[in-house]
């Protein structure tokens, strides 16, 4: 769970500084579980 609450740290520091990147990382990650979480992630981000 310390893992995952320091990498939404990173994610959202990242989204704050270049939204427009975060495609990117999709390119990273190519498993579709991890892609889902990312992107449930990013749009949570977008709605707050």
């Amino acid at each position: 769970m310390g893992k995952y609450k320091q990498a939404f740290q990173y994610l959202e520091t990242a989204l704050t500084l270049d939204f427009d990147k975060h495609l990117i990382l999709f390119d990273y990650f190519p498993e579709l579980e991890t892609q889902k979480a990312l992107f449930r992630i990013i749009e949570q981000f977008k709605k707050s």
